[in-house]
């Protein structure tokens, strides 16, 4: 099915053009949304610096656009968001947030739910233009992950069209 993941319906907080501002991953067990914030910059799971001050639109996926199995019935696995430019085709990111050292395979987690996510998103964006697409699993307690393998990293951007990043910090 597919699905306008730019549906103003999805949109539930203004574009932001702040310098510097943070992605919170709400509680799950509450199944809200995750979105951005200028407050608590110790409760930040991801950071998005926008060194152009450019006008920012933050997009949350998971709680909030509902992606469905190929069978129509269950829903499938999703990641937390997504964030472009408003104004330009400059950059269109997707982030799954992972929450720190507790959760055994992160990595992969995150790597399966942007893989799903995209999936989704290229059925129903097959030509979207952007000048630079990427796919960021974030997480604060290791904001560099290096570790994943170089194979399955090319394998991703294939499949996908986006860069695949493990990091916590997402510049435009």
């Amino acid at each position: 099915m597919k699905i306008n993941f730019f549906d103003k319906k999805y949109i539930s907080e203004p574009s932001r053009n702040n310098a510097k501002y943070g992605i919170i991953d709400a509680d799950n067990r509450t199944k809200k949304p995750a979105y951005t914030t200028l407050l608590h910059c110790e409760e930040w799971e991801a950071v998005v610096i926008n060194n152009g001050t450019k006008n920012i639109q933050f997009v949350a996926v998971d709680h909030n656009i509902v992606l469905l199995k190929k069978q129509g019935r269950l829903k499938d696995d999703s990641c937390d968001g997504f964030l472009y430019t408003v104004d330009t085709n400059d950059k269109l990111c997707f982030v799954e947030i992972k929450g720190g050292d507790g959760v055994k395979n992160w990595a992969n987690d995150a790597f399966k739910q942007l893989q799903t996510t995209l999936r989704h998103f290229n059925m129903s964006h097959k030509n979207i233009d952007y000048k630079e697409k990427v796919a960021y699993a974030a997480n604060a307690v290791h904001p560099e992950f290096v570790t994943f393998k170089a194979t399955r990293k090319e394998k991703f951007i294939d499949k996908t069209g986006f860069d695949l990043q493990f990091c916590y910090k997402i510049v435009f």
